[in-house]
């Protein structure tokens, strides 16, 4: 069985910067990734920005795990996302 995670890098003092998802997360951060680059651009201190992770099971349709994914991205307007949904 294949398991999706969603990983979200949050400032606690401010909210989440970005939201995303992967099948594989060593692959999502093995070259890095934009947000811990844009954070240290914003100046944000290193010791407040933690890397989340919510290991989610299977979803047998990926449209639903589309559709929570548009729904967390309008719900929470993460400021790192480029492409956040307009419609429901």
């Amino acid at each position: 069985m294949r398991s999706r995670y969603w990983t979200d890098t949050a400032k606690i003092e401010e909210g989440l910067l970005y939201i995303g998802k992967a099948k594989h997360l060593r692959d999502r951060f093995r070259g890095g990734h934009k947000a811990f680059l844009w954070g240290w651009l914003d100046r944000y201190d290193p010791d407040d920005v933690r890397v989340i992770v919510y290991p989610l099971g299977h979803f047998g349709k990926a449209g639903l795990l589309l559709e929570l994914e548009k729904l967390i991205l309008q719900a929470t307007k993460p400021p790192y996302n480029v492409k956040i949904p307009k419609d429901i």
